[in-house]
């Protein structure tokens, strides 16, 4: 009886041994970090090099586009005119 009882406390209450990580868990844990994270950068990139063309197109066109809620489907551009005449636009 005195044998089982200690069997029992070094199973139940005794000291544990490190059990190695797998590979398996590894990769599981790395997957749940880093794909949520290559998204929001890439999204984040994506992003950014839009607002960066809108702003171009907003310079191109003389600040009418991105300024004034203009975001592309409608370029704006100017026709000349002489110079004691206002400018006139037209809406392609």
């Amino acid at each position: 009886m005195r044998q089982n009882r200690s069997s029992i406390y070094d199973k139940w209450l005794g000291v544990l041994e490190p059990t190695r990580v797998s590979w398996e868990k590894v990769r599981k844990y790395a997957a749940m970090i880093l794909i949520p994270l290559v998204l929001l950068l890439t999204s984040t990139f994506v992003w950014s090099r839009t607002l960066q063309s809108l702003e171009a197109l907003d310079d191109r066109f003389g600040g009418f586009g991105v300024r004034s809620g203009v975001y592309g489907a409608v370029a704006v551009r100017e026709l000349s005119a002489p110079p004691s005449l206002p400018a006139v636009f037209v809406v392609d």
